[in-house]
Order: C-alpha cells, then sequence, then structure tokens
C-alpha cells in the first residue's frame, strides 16, 4: 500500500505564503489596541502573581524591599550626620587655634618678663665694675643690655631670646677681661705685699674656671674685685708710709737748716755789757779822777766808738720744695690723688724723695704732694 504524500489544502505550502494576495486576502483585518488595565484588575493581578511565587522568591523580595525603604530613609539622616561631623570638626580647629593663640601669647610674654628680669640684674654692674674690667668689653656689654630691652618691647620670642643670649656672651666676655685688668693692677702697685698679689692671681684662676661653666661667675668676679681693692689698699698704706718717712726726712733736714741759720744769725749782733760805764782817759790809767769825774780823755771819742745796735733781720715767710725722684708737673695730664702734706714753716724747705711719679702743690706754707694714676 502506497502513502499518500500529497499535501492538503489545509496547509498552504511555503510559496503559498510567498504569493500575491488574492481578493480574498486582501481583506481588512482589525488590529486590536492596548489599554492600560484599571487598578483594581492590576492589584488583581499583582495578587494573583504574587501568590503564585515560590516561598524563598517571595523572602528575598521582602528584603529588598525593606533595603529600599530603609536606604530612602538613610539618605537624608546621613546627610545630617556629616553636616554634623564638619561643625565639629571645624569648631575643634578653632579651638585648637584659639589655644594655640593663647598659648603663644603667654609665652610671648613670659619671655618679655623674663628678658627684663635678666637685664635688670644688670643694671648696676658697668658701675660697680668701672676700672676693674676692660673699658672696651663694658662698652659691648651695655649695648648687648640696649638691643634686648628693644627685643623685649617687642613680639618676636625668637629675637629676644637671640638677644638675650647676646647678653650673656657678652657678659662673659666683660667678667673675663677682669683677669688682665688685675694682672695690670698687681705690676703697677709696686708697694703692695705679696700676699694680697698671690690672692689676686687666686681669684682671677677661680673666674676663668667659672667663666668655662664650674662655677658662679658673679660670685667669682666680686671676688677679683674684693682682691683687687687689697691690693690698692696695701699699695696706697706702703705709699702713706713711704710719704710719712719722706715727710719727717724732710722736717728733721728743714729743721737742721733753720738751726744753722739762727746760729749765723747770732753773730751779727753785739753785747752792750762790753762797754764800760767809766771809759779810760788819755791818761790811759783808767782809774777815775779824785772827783770822781772822768778826765777829758775818759769820754767816748767822736768817730763812733759807741756801741752798735743793729736791726734785727726780715724774716722769710715762704716756703722751699726739694723735688726729687719722679717728679712730674701736671701729672702729665693724668689723674693724681693726694699722698700726704708737710709743713716746713716759714722759710722751711719741703724734700721730696720717691721712687713714682708725684706733683705737689703750695698751700700757704703747707706742702701738698699727689700721687699720679699713669697707665703703664
Amino acid at each position: 500500500m502506497t502513502e499518500n504524500t500529497t499535501p492538503t489544502t489545509d496547509a498552504p505550502t511555503e510559496a503559498a505564503a510567498w504569493a500575491e494576495p488574492t481578493a480574498a486576502s486582501t481583506e481588512q483585518v482589525e488590529v486590536p489596541t492596548f489599554a492600560p488595565p484599571a487598578p483594581a484588575t492590576l492589584t488583581g493581578k499583582a495578587s494573583a502573581f504574587w501568590n503564585q511565587l515560590p516561598k524563598p522568591t517571595k523572602v528575598i523580595a521582602a528584603v529588598a524591599a525593606a533595603v529600599i525603604v530603609i536606604s530612602a530613609v538613610a539618605i537624608p539622616v546621613t546627610v545630617t550626620a556629616v553636616d554634623e561631623h564638619n561643625k565639629q570638626v571645624v569648631a575643634e580647629q578653632l579651638a585648637a587655634e584659639q589655644a594655640a593663640e593663647l598659648k603663644a601669647a603667654a609665652e610671648l610674654t613670659a619671655a618679655q618678663k623674663d628678658a627684663t628680669s635678666y637685664n635688670d640684674t644688670f643694671a648696676k654692674f658697668g658701675a660697680t665694675y668701672k676700672g676693674y674690667i676692660d673699658p672696651k668689653q663694658a662698652a659691648a656689654f651695655e649695648t648687648a643690655r640696649d638691643a634686648l630691652v628693644k627685643a623685649a618691647a617687642g613680639d618676636d620670642i625668637k629675637a629676644i631670646a637671640k638677644a638675650k643670649k647676646a647678653v650673656t656672651a657678652a657678659y662673659l666676655a666683660a667678667a673675663k677681661s677682669a683677669g688682665p685688668v688685675a694682672d695690670q693692677v698687681t705690676k703697677k702697685q709696686t708697694l703692695a705685699d705679696k700676699a694680697s698679689k698671690d690672692a689676686v692671681a687666686k681669684a682671677v684662676k677661680v673666674l676663668n674656671a667659672a667663666i668655662s661653666g664650674d662655677g658662679d661667675v658673679a660670685k667669682a668676679l666680686a671676688a677679683v674685685k674684693t682682691a683687687d681693692d687689697a691690693v690698692n689698699k696695701s699699695q696706697a698704706t706702703a705709699v702713706a708710709a713711704a710719704a710719712a718717712a719722706a715727710a719727717a726726712k724732710a722736717a728733721a733736714e728743714a729743721q737742721a737748716a733753720a738751726d744753722a741759720a739762727a746760729q749765723a744769725d747770732e753773730g751779727g749782733y753785739s753785747d752792750d755789757s762790753e762797754y764800760s760805764d767809766g771809759g779810760s782817759g788819755d791818761s790811759g790809767s783808767g782809774a777815775p779822777s779824785s772827783g770822781g769825774a772822768p778826765s777829758s780823755g775818759g769820754a767816748p771819742s767822736s768817730d763812733g766808738g759807741a756801741p752798735s745796735n743793729p736791726a734785727p733781720p726780715v724774716l722769710d715767710e715762704n716756703v722751699y720744695v726739694q723735688a726729687n725722684g719722679d717728679y712730674r708737673p701736671g701729672c702729665d695730664g693724668f689723674p693724681s690723688f693726694l699722698m700726704y702734706s708737710h709743713n716746713p714753716g716759714a722759710g722751711g724747705t719741703s724734700i721730696i724723695n720717691v721712687d713714682y711719679a708725684y706733683d705737689y702743690s703750695i698751700d700757704g706754707q703747707t706742702v701738698n704732694v699727689y700721687g699720679c694714676d699713669i697707665p703703664e
């Protein structure tokens, strides 16, 4: 039996599908339009769709919906938190800046007060140690102090610290110069005793150690000054003793000269006792006559045989000076100090014989002797 493979008319072939449309196929076909379903319809369909979902899917969907809701609420909350955080950061920064400013102001005030107090400790330094330290170092120290005063009046704390450091350096330099000055003092004061000079050398050694960091500089410097004063006092004592000895010698010599002059003056006077009331007459007997009257030749002759009475000499009211030794009129322009005075009396002579520079003046009958302060 042979199978019938002829297609039926109910199943058009592919060729028929691409064939030209016939009159019957050109009829108008109504295309349905889409209209959105009513809400109730959607709700019903959604409910039906939801009910058809498996349980795990429902759980996932519920969680996702919750996350969406929470995120929507958290967004403004997060913005608010960030704003509060920024405000807090700004406030903390302002507080830190204010604290830093207050700290800087307090540090500046403290530095200014410290600089002023430090500078005031040296207010009398120049006057106290004048003549005991090098003049150039003393001037440099005062210049540094003036600079510290100006720095303390400003608001630069670093400048204040720098100026204070400069004052300290200048102070140490001035203190160190006291050593060489003291050495010059001991060399100049040749009459001072050895013990006082040794004390100066010891004090200078202690001062140098203190400047190097091993001791109190102010205390050591004061000790050098005290030792210098002791040398000067020893010198003055020796000078006074030498002056007293010279004055005593001059007085003795003046007295001897006065005595010699007095003895010489006594030879210029006549003695009235050598003339007799009854002179001898021409007879040469010398005896009075019986009448008691002298003879005609007994009277004094008319050629000046009568005794002479010369006037006493005029006294010399002046005083004289014999300037021996190192006499320096006007002390060569350098300062001087009174060593001693001597009154040789009217017409007397004051003999000065010392081995150091001196000058003198005469006030009435008093001779004033001055030592010359001439640097070597």
